[in-house]
């Protein structure tokens, strides 16, 4: 109901809140390229991380991260989108960082995010959950590193 009226009406945004509100449903909605729609053009650069923030808080929440970082997004989102992840609080967001290098084919950065934070992973909970996790990524770098030419191995 909320999305018809958002989408029908197109109501002003007055405030942050407003726009964070218009964030919240496109994304409950299962619509994070609308969400991300939004949160660039009703931002300004005093906001714009705080937009930004919200928009990757309310999808990790929702499990739509997947679906936000396959948007295809220009250089500048991007630098905000790796601010959010390099600075969030989010439980895993070093993890989705390195995954996030990954899957855009920044394998060096990837590597190199992964051994910036490798203490994270070591001094993490033990739990069956993040003891399988911390292998898994261990092996998933591992197995770049393997694949990778020499000059990017050393570059990493």
């Amino acid at each position: 109901m909320a999305l018809s009226y958002l989408l029908t009406l197109q109501p002003p945004t007055v405030s942050l809140d407003d726009v964070k509100l218009h964030i919240d449903i496109y994304v409950q909605n299962r619509l994070p390229q609308c969400g991300l729609e939004t949160a660039k053009r009703r931002s300004d650069p005093s906001n714009q991380l705080i937009l930004f923030s919200h928009l990757f808080t309310t999808c990790h929440q929702h499990n739509l991260l997947k679906d936000l970082f396959q948007v295809c997004i220009s250089n500048e989102d991007d630098e905000l989108l790796l601010n959010c992840l390099q600075s969030s609080n989010v439980p895993h967001s070093h993890e989705m960082l390195v995954l996030y290098h990954l899957g855009k084919s920044r394998y060096v950065e990837a590597i190199k995010s992964y051994q910036s934070t490798r203490h994270t992973f070591i001094m993490a909970e033990h739990n069956k959950e993040t003891k399988q996790r911390q292998s898994t990524m261990s092996h998933l770098i591992q197995g770049y590193m393997d694949v990778l030419p020499q000059t990017y191995r050393e570059a990493a």
